[in-house]
């Protein structure tokens, strides 16, 4: 609505006004409420200029008493949804009345929600300046500035805010709300059950605080949070949402789709709950539903940047990248901060590169590393991520890459991407141009072919350790030192073998890795050897108990005998050995032992009888792979529970391919997912790369040696968890006629 200044007419009537005796205070602002009532009741029925009319008389109505306007435009621009006018009335209020400090921040509020963060910060200054202990605009302020990606200076008005008034709630709620944001739980949490002791039935603060515990991967508390929010408020659609997106996250489709119908059932317009419903449904493999609902969210709100993005990426993984892109191109620029504009010109050089438009490509990368301005290693080696995610050799993102210098910022990690994406012997030749990087090569290398046996012994030595302790068997104990044997012989083993590989020439590539190869097949036998002298051992003692526990040991140490078979061909690095096996011999293992550790282990196999063609043993090796991380990465996790699906499919998604077409119709789809605390969001960029790992006792290697096994096989591997892991593995049939 535009401001204009018509004559100054009684809207109750056509005539002059006449003059009116000055009304008291009450009876003034009981008239003044009348006004606004009527206004915001024209607005909501869309009669603009009558809303304007009644406007200009409450203009003239208060002409000789300025704060009284100035409050009455800010109370009707707090009740306004429209960002452009409720500017407009805020901004007007503020010339009337400088020097109100509730003005200043209610502007200042709106501002942020206009994404107008600078102005908005100014205004939250000239507030405080005015009023520096005013609880409210302490914690506005500082939630704004979280938001903003400054909290060290949010923390200190929290903290500002809290040493006035100690037991505000709000204060308490928001300051935890951006700790947990900040990956800071512990204090977060801790503020939260401060602000539940002073107020155990506010729903805003028990929505807060478990959704935190849900992107803590804490998802048991979170929904006792959540349930005890519905039974003070049933039909609460911020609960509502919130508790189905983190079910939907912890892979509970089912409930979490109940909670959102319920919500939309309430609230069918909300585009919140429409967007965060139709999300979980792509993210179950329900893309028809989830357009319905992205469309229909967008039918409400056509700009809504939330609800493009998520339904780009949806297109883009049905390999619709023109509409994807177009997506991207209706969002509003102007009213996004740079961190997410930088994010959309990252998502438009990728879309551009898939449809081969390489010019445009590169311009929105450089777009992109410009907008990230001290972040510009982080933008590159994204935009780098995004051309090797669609074309493991491309030339393009070589570039960017080589733009890295030695010893500057993001070095190492573009050399792993980069050297990650080369066949192995100019992987090799590459880390060994350079003298600098030949003992990182060879560790490499060593460590690529004993690591999956250690995991295994260390697994079973675990569960030994663990029996013992609850026992004071001496058997029990000597079979737990057979077991620590066996992992000093490995390292014995592995350091005669750096020993010899420091004698071969640095050029001579086959010796090496005949070296490598020589030593792992070595340790597989010694380890088999001894692991059969553990079994013997453990089956002795039961046939004079019927202890539980060392039938579990017993099942552990043939589950490990069995995974060791498995690693014959240990040397990932050489060749391929392909044969024609069924299906569900690639998950027999885990039919037989369905638990493991703290662990469960579901399967959904619908094509076991299928023949395929592939390297049987690695595929069984990288999704052992897959099984021992999740349980090394979430050892203090009772439900753990591990779901591994296997299907064909006739279609490759979309987000597979580079444009071109696929090799094969026909693939093997692998889906493996977890409810544990998944991949930390600052690390999911690396999580392939080389001698990077998230675990202290891990090897940085195991996902690394996955991407390579399914590349070699002409494949594709991505992580696409929200909450827990989530890996989707595809393999071509037909791969017998490529190699």
């Amino acid at each position: 609505m535009k401001r204009h200044h018509r004559s100054r007419k009684n809207p109750y009537g056509q005539g002059k006004q006449s003059k009116k005796p000055r009304k008291n205070p009450h009876d003034l602002l009981e008239s003044v409420n009348k006004i606004k009532e009527r206004i915001l009741q024209y607005i909501n029925q869309g009669q603009s200029e009558r809303a304007e009319q009644w406007l200009d008389y409450l203009r003239e109505n208060q002409r000789d008493q300025p704060k009284l306007l100035a409050k009455s435009l800010s109370d009707l621009a707090n009740q306004l949804p429209d960002d452009g006018f409720k500017l407009q009335l805020y901004q007007e209020a503020l010339e009337l009345s400088s020097v109100d400090a509730i003005t200043l921040n209610s502007y200042a509020t709106a501002l942020v929600n206009a994404n107008q963060p600078e102005r908005a910060f100014e205004l939250f200054e000239q507030s405080l300046a005015i009023k520096d202990d005013e609880t409210v605009t302490l914690t506005s302020y500082a939630t704004a500035l979280a938001n903003a990606n400054q909290p060290e200076r949010a923390f200190e008005l929290f903290e500002q805010s809290l040493a006035i008034k100690a037991d505000d709630t709000v204060t308490l709620t928001s300051y935890a709300t951006a700790l947990a944001n900040a990956n800071q739980p512990e204090r977060a949490f801790e503020l939260f059950e401060q602000s539940l002791a002073i107020k155990a039935d506010d729903t805003v603060t028990l929505n807060s605080y478990a959704t935190a515990l849900a992107n803590a991967n804490q998802p048991a508390r979170a929904f006792e949070l959540f349930e005890q929010s519905l039974a003070i408020k049933a039909d609460n659609t911020v609960t509502l949402n919130s508790y189905a997106t983190a079910l939907a996250n912890a892979s509970q489709p089912e409930r979490a789709f109940e909670l959102f119908d319920k919500s939309l059932a309430i609230k069918a317009d909300e585009t919140v709950t429409l967007t965060s419903y139709a999300t979980a449904l792509a993210n179950a493999s329900q893309p028809a539903h989830a357009f319905e609902l992205f469309e229909q969210s967008l039918a409400i709100k056509d700009d809504n940047p939330v609800t493009l993005t998520s339904q780009a990426a949806l297109l883009e993984k049905s390999g619709k990248y023109q509409q994807a892109l177009e997506n991207f191109q209706k969002i509003n620029l102007d009213k996004q901060t740079p961190s997410y504009v930088g994010f959309i010109y990252l998502n438009l050089g990728r879309l551009y590169y898939r449809l081969g438009k390489k010019n445009d490509s590169r311009h929105y990368f450089d777009l992109a590393m410009d907008r990230y301005a001290g972040h510009k290693p982080v933008a590159r080696l994204t935009a780098a991520k995004n051309i090797l995610a669609v074309n493991p050799y491309s030339e393009e993102a070589i570039d960017i890459l080589r733009d890295f210098a030695p010893h500057t910022p993001g070095y190492r990690q573009a050399f792993n991407l980069f050297s990650m994406n080369l066949d192995n012997e100019n992987h090799f030749r590459l880390h060994n141009d350079s003298k600098a990087d030949e003992e990182y090569d060879l560790e490499l290398l060593n460590r690529t072919m004993y690591h999956k046996i250690q995991n295994e012994i260390s697994i079973l030595k675990g569960i030994a350790q663990r029996i013992a302790a609850k026992t004071e068997s001496v058997q029990i104990n000597a079979i737990v030192e057979l077991i620590e044997g066996i992992s000093a012989g490995i390292v014995k083993r592995r350091s005669a073998a750096k020993t010899e590989l420091a004698h071969i020439l640095a050029d001579n590539y086959q010796h090496i890795i005949q070296a490598i190869s020589d030593t792992a097949h070595d340790i597989v036998d010694f380890v088999n050897n001894e692991i059969a002298v553990v079994k013997e051992r453990v089956r002795r003692l039961l046939r004079d108990s019927d202890n539980q526990r060392l039938k579990n040991l017993l099942e552990q140490v043939e589950f490990t005998e069995s995974a060791l078979n498995d690693l014959k061909s240990v040397n990932e690095s050489v060749e391929l050995r392909m044969e024609t096996f069924p299906v569900g011999c690639l998950f027999e293992n885990w039919r037989k032992n369905p638990r493991i550790e703290n662990a469960e282990i579901v399967l959904d196999i619908n094509n076991a009888d299928t023949e395929f063609y592939g390297d049987e043993q690695k595929i069984k090796a990288f999704i052992k792979e897959l099984v021992d991380n999740a349980i090394k990465h979430n050892t203090g996790q009772s439900d753990l529970c591990l779901r591994i699906s296997a299907r064909d499919i006739d279609k490759l998604p979309g987000s597979m391919l580079s444009g071109k077409l696929p090799l094969q119709k026909k693939y093997l789809s692998i889906l493996f997912s977890d409810n544990g605390k998944g991949i930390p969001r600052d690390k999911k960029d690396w999580i392939f790369l080389p001698l990077k790992t998230t675990s202290k006792e891990g090897s940085g290697l195991g996902l690394f040696i996955i991407k390579r096994t399914v590349q070699s096989m002409k494949g594709y591997i991505l992580e696409t968890g929200q909450q827990g892991s989530r890996f989707e593995i595809y393999l071509p049939y037909g791969a017998k006629q490529w190699n």
